[in-house]
């Protein structure tokens, strides 16, 4: 009884893996009831699985349906406490995303009324206001939801408040700004300390000194450590702005913690951020990550070839999960993916090179990949040296290169020494055309070799 109860858990935590929430929860809900619980530590292993796999919303609800199996518990509470935080989190963050969208779509629309006729712009405009209103409404509702949950939530107030003044409800409006100005911490804070400043003075010097305007001269004098600590210790974390954690984001990035400055970012967001800010903000952290890899990414690929197979094994796998990240911040960036094309080709990935090569084409047609050039004009060095006055027997060779040893791990491990050797012999012996003769002579052989395969392959 014992190991099938065990078997259970480990089941229902597989699925939660293999993000497959909904099984996993119906098989909970079979095997434990109010009258059969499950253990607190499984469900603090639970609610982990269901948190790692971005199941929020999932973990929060089963977390309501079985409070009352611990009624008593601390732990319990406290989990209960963090699901419902994190949970309202997503829920704010969902509704800000939408809002973003409104303003976007906003933009755009604007842009495409210019372009109508008058008859057309008329009929576009009240469909517009529908599709405007539609998004600001859902938006409201997810503000609102995050409220039920957390009465106190300042920041799912003031997005509710956004949305009744774009739909012009002022009854709401009031409402919303009496309940936001209760809850400021300005205002919370103003009963219990004005009897401590009057006795004491230095009490309140942490609310008489702008923090946001001390964090952007930090910034501007790239004090980015200090900027960071000041943010980090500050122990009312209400007086902190939106642009100040956008600072604290952009200080991170400049340190090359990119990891901490996602969170800053996701801290702001929460904050219901100016949605200009935050987008000019992202773009400028991006264009810095994007630099950063590809600079890394193109050392790596250099020295991979300069090493050839098998030793540059290693700057090849480390230059592709460069130019992997660089594709997430600018998917159709032509040089990216021509780069990554290279690197899939060096390391013989050829069924991931081929969908990436599908995807240069589909942006250009005519654009011609380094990799492919690179093996057309200067791969053949020692019969290029050999036969320079015949082109038609160099093509020869480059055939036999592309169909039968860039098909395969060790064709393309041959290859890669032969680039390395060749190279080094045809500059020393550039202009020594005794030498050149011999080569001619000593490469008749394996002419005729390729000659062959040619006429086999072409009566395929």
């Amino acid at each position: 009884m014992i190991n099938k109860s065990v078997d259970i858990k480990r089941k229902i935590i597989s699925l939660v893996k293999k993000r497959e929430a909904k099984e996993a929860l119906k098989l909970f809900h079979k095997n434990f009831t109010n009258e059969k619980p499950a253990e607190l530590e499984f469900i603090k292993n639970l609610y982990v699985e269901l948190n790692r796999a971005d199941y929020y919303k999932e973990n929060f609800d089963l977390l309501v349906q079985i409070a009352v199996w611990y009624p008593d518990s601390i732990e319990f509470q406290d989990i209960f406490e963090n699901a419902t935080q994190t949970y309202v989190n997503k829920l704010i963050l969902q509704a800000n995303n939408i809002k973003f969208e409104r303003l976007e779509k906003e933009e755009s629309l604007k842009e495409s009324l210019k372009k109508a006729d008058s008859i057309t712009r008329e009929r576009m405009q009240v469909e517009n206001s529908k599709q405007l209103k539609a998004l600001n409404e859902k938006s409201k509702e997810l503000y609102k939801l995050a409220v039920t949950y957390s009465p106190n939530n300042l920041t799912a107030y003031k997005g509710w408040l956004e949305c009744c003044v774009l739909d012009n409800d002022e009854e709401e409006i009031e409402k919303l700004k009496a309940k936001i100005e209760e809850l400021s911490p300005s205002r919370q804070s103003q009963s219990t300390v004005s009897n401590e400043n009057f006795d004491n003075p230095e009490s309140n010097k942490e609310k008489e000194v702008d923090i946001n305007e001390v964090c952007e001269t930090l910034f501007n004098e790239k004090k980015y450590e200090e900027l960071i600590n000041k943010i980090d210790t500050l122990e009312n974390k209400e007086l902190l702005v939106s642009k100040s954690l956008l600072l604290k984001a952009r200080s991170l990035v400049e340190l090359k913690r990119f990891k901490e400055a996602d969170k800053a970012i996701f801290d702001a967001e929460q904050q219901n951020t100016d949605y200009y800010l935050l987008k000019q903000t992202k773009e400028e952290i991006n264009s810095i990550k994007l630099n950063l890899y590809l600079k890394a990414g193109s050392f790596l690929l250099e020295n991979g070839i300069k090493l050839g197979h098998p030793l540059g094994h290693n700057s090849f796998l480390k230059a592709k999960f460069c130019y992997q990240k660089a594709l997430q911040l600018s998917p159709d960036d032509l040089n990216i993916l021509d780069q990554t094309y290279s690197v899939l080709k060096y390391l013989g990935e050829d069924e991931e090179a081929f969908k990436i090569k599908g995807a240069i084409y589909s942006l250009d047609p005519d654009y011609k990949t380094t990799y492919d050039l690179k093996y057309n004009q200067t791969l053949c060095f020692i019969a290029s040296y050999a036969f320079y006055d015949q082109p038609d027997v160099v093509n020869e060779f480059r055939w036999f290169r592309r169909e039968y040893l860039l098909n395969n791990k060790l064709g393309r491990n041959i290859n890669s020494l032969y680039v390395k050797v060749s190279s080094q012999i045809t500059k020393s012996i550039r202009n020594d055309n005794f030498l050149r003769f011999i080569f001619k002579l000593i490469l008749q052989i394996p002419l005729i070799f390729v000659k062959i395969l040619k006429i086999i392959h072409s009566r395929k």
